[in-house]
């Protein structure tokens, strides 16, 4: 946001949102870095021997980490925010809706219906959490769940800007299931908090 607000930055942007789409897989996926040079698509465990640690061991081979590439429909969602310009939007709409769908598609297999693919963690969790415990730290389905409803009710918004209403409402009602998901798997009643 930052970017676009002080500086002229839309043609940045565009250019990294295409190098995201150029490197998309056949199911929607977005590497976890880009452009990809194949090193490292975010499977763990696959062609993954050049990736930093740490590695989750409940990392699901569906999506790559949704904190990184939520990117993709954010960026694009902030170069119309900040230009009014819908074209970007319309070039990668279907792109979007692609990475969109297959977050949906894993969501099906996970708690509470809520994607949480996952890698990077956080930089800085409490003390306290072993980070390569996934069951006594989730941190890591923590974040992404985040992600991934921040994502649906991005795209919802897409959607409705370009005139998509059915697609629009599909996403909303999906991030409003999510979000009430989000809330039963990570909500702590005895300290009530995430």
């Amino acid at each position: 946001d930052e970017a676009l607000y002080n500086f002229d930055m839309a043609a940045v942007y565009e250019n990294f949102v295409s190098q995201m789409s150029d490197d998309q897989g056949k199911n929607g996926n977005i590497p976890i870095y880009v452009p990809n040079d194949g090193q490292c698509m975010g499977v763990g465990g696959n062609n993954c021997s050049g990736c930093p640690l740490p590695y989750n061991p409940n990392f699901d081979t569906g999506c790559s980490d949704i904190g990184w590439t939520l990117a993709f429909p954010a960026i694009v969602e902030a170069v119309y925010n900040y230009t009014g310009d819908t074209r970007l939007m319309k070039t990668q709409y279907d792109n979007l809706k692609r990475y969109t769908d297959n977050l949906v598609a894993v969501a099906k297999t996970r708690p509470h219906l809520v994607a949480d693919c996952d890698r990077w963690g956080d930089w800085v969790p409490p003390a306290s959490c072993n980070m390569n415990d996934g069951a006594a730290c989730p941190v890591f389905s923590l974040i992404a769940g985040f992600s991934y409803v921040k994502g649906l009710d991005i795209m919802s918004r897409v959607a409705n800007a370009l005139g998509h209403a059915s697609d629009s409402d599909r996403y909303r009602g999906l991030a409003d299931t999510a979000r009430a998901g989000y809330h039963a798997r990570f909500f702590d009643e005895s300290i009530q908090a995430y």
